[in-house]
Parts: structure tokens; C-alpha cells; sequence
């Protein structure tokens, strides 16, 4: 899985240790080319509740996992820096639309410095509801959006993308994508 995409001051590639299944607990790996920083996204078993996601609706559980695998310590704030991804079966990242973050804004008591080799995990829960082609996410971190969906198109996966948009300073600047975990969807 080689490769990657230039993302502005520093770059990304989605190379690193394969996904490992146990369970439906899905790891993912995405390091950081530049700081050397994985980021794993943790689902639950299953990742949804109750599965697969309908009109009805299914909880999300997961969480963001990030390392610093570098020689220095590195900052990373902890609360609007996750978003989800929704990967279509061509491995197509689908557009999210209508999205608005309604939850807090980062301050710098929501930043987190890593020493080498420790760990950081930051939750990640959502309300998933597929009604009339669209697949809506209602974070329990005040982020919702909606993404339009097709059986055509399926099977859906998930990823989680760290980016730190939090004006605060020494905040590692980079983006970290995880590999994406399958997300059942009841066309």
C-alpha cells in the first residue's frame, strides 16, 4: 500500500503494519512520514450497535490512536481534530456534506503532549442512520454531516483522519489517516 499524497507542510503515506483482525476489533496503521506518528483507529465488536446500520439507527464505537514513535516529544490536541471518512467498495473517499461541528471549541487544556513511544487515545462515538440514499453522522463530539450512499456502491468502509485545526500553538501539524474498517450497511 505504498505511496501517498502530498497534504501540505508535511506529507503522509498509508504504508505501515497490516490490519489486524481480532474480533471485529479492527487496527488500522497510517504513519507519518515527517514525525513518524501512527494512528490507529479501534472499533468496537461490532463496530456498530445494532448492526447493520438502518433507519433505525446504530451507535458507533470507536477510538483514534495515536503514537508518537519519533525521538521528541510531540503535541496533540484531543478534542475537533477527528473527522470520519466513508470509503466506498473502489476505495473512494465519499464527500460528506451538510457537515457543521457543533461541539466545543480546542483550548489549550485539550492538548496533549506524547513522550517517544507513548500513546494517546481519543474517543470516538456516533449515532449512524441510513434513511432515503444517505447515511447521516450525528458525533456525540457535536460533528454531524451525512454522506450519500448506494447498494451499488457498497460495501462501505470507515476511516478516522486526524488534523489538528486548532489555532493553538505547538500543536504537531501533520494529518494522519487509518486504514478503513468495514461499516455494514442494511440497503
Amino acid at each position: 500500500m505504498g505511496g501517498g499524497k502530498p497534504t501540505g507542510r508535511r506529507g503522509w503515506t498509508r504504508r505501515g503494519a497490516a490490519a489486524a483482525l481480532a474480533g471485529w476489533g479492527l487496527t488500522g496503521v497510517a504513519e507519518a512520514d515527517a514525525d513518524r506518528v501512527a494512528f490507529e483507529a479501534r472499533f468496537a465488536s461490532p463496530p456498530v450497535q445494532p448492526s447493520p446500520v438502518t433507519a433505525q439507527g446504530s451507535r458507533l464505537q470507536a477510538s483514534l490512536r495515536i503514537v508518537n514513535r519519533t525521538a521528541r516529544p510531540l503535541a496533540f490536541v484531543t478534542v475537533a481534530s477527528m473527522l470520519p471518512e466513508l470509503v466506498d467498495a473502489s476505495g473512494r473517499a465519499e464527500a460528506m456534506s451538510g457537515g457543521a461541528n457543533l461541539g466545543r471549541v480546542a483550548h489549550a487544556a485539550d492538548v496533549r503532549t506524547l513522550t517517544p513511544g507513548e500513546a494517546l487515545e481519543i474517543p470516538v462515538a456516533a449515532r449512524l442512520t441510513l434513511r432515503e440514499g444517505r447515511l447521516q453522522w450525528r458525533g456525540d463530539d457535536g460533528l454531524t454531516g451525512d454522506w450519500a450512499v448506494s447498494a451499488a456502491l457498497a460495501p462501505y468502509r470507515l476511516r478516522l483522519r486526524y488534523h489538528a485545526l486548532a489555532p493553538l500553538p505547538d500543536l504537531w501539524p501533520g494529518l494522519g489517516v487509518t486504514r478503513a474498517a468495514p461499516l455494514p450497511l442494511g440497503f
